[in-house]
């Protein structure tokens, strides 16, 4: 079986450095997780 890199190792070979926010969502984003990169949660309750 061939090992197949995750997203966090593509992004970082084309866009290294990434910021906090970029980490966040490349972590989240294979699970389909919430990545929260600004102040607040609460953005769809109109915070």
């Amino acid at each position: 079986m061939v090992h197949q890199p995750d997203l966090e190792q593509l992004a970082r070979t084309r866009f290294d450095p990434l910021s906090e926010a970029e980490m966040r969502l490349v972590r989240a984003a294979p699970n389909g997780e919430t990545a929260y990169c600004g102040g607040c949660k609460f953005v769809l309750d109109g915070y």
